[in-house]
């Protein structure tokens, strides 16, 4: 069945692609291309910027002076403590942060899910209030957290997806929130998976 929200977006394409640890191997793009041709410039684009050395290279520096850094760092770890004073207990621990792409298909196999699903919960993307309990508490014991402290962080605001945060020209803005029919529906998920995570 090829429904209108069953094909991903642009976004959760180039995503998906950026995300992966084999995505310079020419095969993938490849993959990709042929599965989302209509993204291929994009695809390409990405492929080559995630390609080019300056991603990995190490920048050459002048010389330290090394009173000089000890003191300002010294400094820095006084302003950072005075700081955690006053936020301590206000900062929302990120649950998925733990998370690599192993640990991302791990949580999504157990859940029922998929890459694309998890990520655009890992990112906020989907509104926590249309979420169940039986959802909530499944994903909360997969990600080896509560409950309560899952909801309020994915009650924060959206995140701009971490492959795409170069790619913009400007400050990259994040995307609003989708409900969670929505999000099931949009998110390339299977029909049997879909009731699944909606029954939870």
């Amino acid at each position: 069945m090829t429904g209108r929200n069953l094909h991903p977006s642009r976004e959760d394409v180039l995503i998906d692609f950026a995300t992966r640890e084999d995505r310079l191997a020419p095969e993938v793009l490849r993959g990709f291309v042929q599965r989302f041709p209509e993204y291929e410039d994009e695809l390409v684009e990405l492929a080559r910027d995630l390609a080019t050395p300056e991603f990995d290279a190490v920048p050459e520096c002048g010389a330290v002076d090394e009173a000089l850094a000890n003191d300002a760092l010294t400094r820095f770890f006084e302003v950072d403590a005075r700081l955690a004073e006053h936020t301590a207990g206000t900062e929302v621990s990120d649950p998925f942060a733990g998370l690599d792409r192993a640990g991302c298909r791990r949580v999504a196999a157990e859940l029922g899910a998929n890459l694309l699903f998890i990520g655009r919960l890992r990112d906020r993307l989907i509104r926590s209030e249309e979420m169940t309990a039986g959802f909530l508490a499944r994903l909360a014991e997969l990600l080896g957290t509560g409950a309560a402290a899952l909801a309020e962080f994915l009650a924060g605001p959206p995140r701009v997806p971490a492959g795409l945060r170069f790619k913009a020209d400007g400050k990259p803005e994040a995307a609003t929130k989708q409900g969670f029919q929505e999000a099931l529906d949009g998110s390339g998920l299977s029909d049997e998976q879909k009731r699944h995570l909606a029954s939870l």
